[in-house]
């Protein structure tokens, strides 16, 4: 037996994995489908990839791109909001190294004036770079 769920995953938590692999035994479903919805904050596309390496442990799950019955999230605007240890495994590095969802987590963890400045200061520094030939990855 297999089954389609659907969720926005955005992004997808360690509770939302956990969820899904006792669905899976539960149900008796030999291989879990799992698919992204088309809305979230991030591109559906990042958010696919970000799924994928979450799920790589798990042989029985595996995320493709059809609608399947609507899966309850959890956990995502917690982690939207900056608690990235609750976000699945595989994804922790990526959410901070990309900076995914950045603007998000600085208007939770600050006042609306401080939260402003830092995103300016950020968005300066992105020209400045630019303006001197370097990347997000070059150091000083």
């Amino acid at each position: 037996m297999t089954e389609i769920l659907t969720c926005s995953f955005d992004p997808v938590s360690a509770s939302e994995v956990k969820t899904l692999r006792q669905y899976r035994k539960e149900h008796c479903i030999d291989e879990l489908y799992v698919s992204v919805t088309e809305e979230g904050i991030l591109a559906k596309q990042i958010r696919t990839e970000l799924l994928k390496k979450a799920l790589k442990p798990y042989r029985h799950l595996h995320v493709i791109t059809d609608e399947g019955k609507p899966f309850e999230a959890s956990d995502e605007e917690v982690i939207r909001n900056g608690r990235y240890e609750l976000a699945a495994e595989g994804i922790r590095k990526d959410l901070i190294t990309e900076g995914y969802y950045l603007k998000e987590t600085v208007y939770a963890m600050c006042n609306p004036h401080r939260a402003a400045h830092s995103i300016s200061v950020a968005e300066t520094c992105v020209r400045l770079g630019r303006a001197h030939s370097m990347d997000h990855g070059d150091a000083a």
